[in-house]
């Protein structure tokens, strides 16, 4: 009876143990301690990451970085926990990547690591990077990679590898003649944020594509950054100090367009009204102000942008503008601008003809594809936003 009443009391024991704290296990050591479960747990947990895909192409995949950085999202959201990911070099030393306090680095695939560096990884991703997991921050390579075998088994997986997957070239898509699932790898949130302007989200479509590519990680030599290259100052004025988040570029963007829109409300509407939005954004309001009041100055028409482009030459004449007193900036050349305008809007013809809708601007229906690829030279440079005294 002593040895039975021993053998009920050590499973009254257990049984409180497991209702008690059922987290708690007895084969997983650290440091020669049971470890709790608790303590393995990524909830609330601040993670950091570097991204180190800039100048990354993947043969398999054209947007590497936006395709790790949304990932890395998703796995944040999932688990609970926080993360902060900035951009590194895809060149820089493996000795000084892994040398780093990071938690997650992410670079191409590599089958060996430096020694002792601490650092594990993930198997290789579809566009052939792999995340490097830092040891010393905490045991989570195990979920980590738990996470993403079943996230890439998901059927949600397909569809978002598909957003990242293809080139979203504007003309070629046009000339191929076939339907797309997508215009962008972005179209959502170029959807969610047009409507705060009164935009067709097809052309918001248009100036990231003119400005990034729709690359996050792009940063031009003028130091503007992310999906919308804006300058740093800039973006944080409206609203975001996050220039690689692609939604928070977006947003702030939208800020700005919005803030440029109704500075030029007064003098044009409709399709013109975007018209000047878009040449602002190019060359700074300063400068589109400054040919709105020259053509005042001399009763000339300037309620549209073609009014616009007709007084541009004559700002260009540095001798009759040293002579002008209502013009701020002086000389206006302009060529860059009025190429801009017109890529727009070839551009916008294209996006509508990929992902067809009701069109929000008028345009030359009889323009030919040939047209659009003339217009489209030298496309695979973006132009590098630049403050109005740097302008032409």
């Amino acid at each position: 009876m002593t040895t039975l009443r021993k053998a009920l009391r050590y499973l009254v024991v257990i049984a409180v143990l497991l209702v008690i704290n059922p987290f708690r296990i007895q084969d997983l050591h650290k440091g020669g301690d049971v470890v709790d479960m608790e303590d393995l747990s990524m909830k609330n947990k601040s993670l950091s990451c570097k991204l180190c895909l800039k100048g990354y192409s993947s043969p398999s995949m054209t947007y590497s970085a936006g395709y790790n950085y949304e990932m890395l999202r998703r796995f944040a959201e999932d688990m609970g926990c926080n993360i902060s990911i900035v951009l590194g070099n895809v060149t820089e030393k493996a000795e000084r990547l892994f040398a780093d306090s990071v938690d997650i680095v992410v670079l191409p695939y590599r089958d060996s690591l430096p020694a002792n560096c601490g650092y594990t990884s993930t198997p290789k991703l579809d566009d052939g990077t792999a995340w490097f997991i830092n040891g010393k921050s905490g045991a989570y390579d195990h979920q980590i990679n738990e996470w993403m075998e079943e996230f890439r088994a998901s059927s949600a997986y397909a569809a978002f590898k598909e957003r990242f997957t293809p080139s979203y070239n504007p003309y070629t898509r046009v000339v191929s003649g076939k339907s797309y699932t997508n215009a962008s790898p972005y179209d959502a949130l170029f959807k969610k944020y047009a409507k705060n302007i009164g935009w067709d989200w097809r052309m918001l479509a248009v100036i990231v594509w003119m400005e990034s590519k729709f690359h996050i990680e792009l940063r031009s030599s003028m130091g503007a950054e992310g999906l919308m290259q804006m300058i740093p100052s800039t973006a944080r004025h409206f609203g975001t100090d996050d220039m690689l988040d692609p939604e928070k570029n977006v947003a702030a963007g939208c800020n700005y367009l919005n803030a440029l829109q109704k500075i030029f409300e007064p003098y044009a509407y409709g399709s013109e009204l975007t018209r000047f939005t878009l040449a602002a954004y190019n060359a700074g309001e300063g400068r589109i102000l400054d040919c709105i009041k020259f053509a005042k100055s001399r009763s000339l028409p300037y309620h549209t942008w073609r009014d616009i482009e007709n007084v541009i030459p004559m700002m260009r004449d540095s001798t009759l503008m040293a002579t002008d007193t209502t013009t701020r900036l002086g000389v206006f050349k302009g060529y860059e601008t009025i190429a801009y305008i017109e890529r727009m809007e070839a551009l916008y013809y294209a996006f509508c003809s990929i992902a067809p809708e009701q069109s929000s601007l008028d345009l030359r229906e009889q323009q030919t594809y040939s047209e659009l690829e003339a217009i489209s030279l030298s496309q695979d440079t973006p132009a590098d936003p630049q403050p109005e005294s740097a302008q032409d």
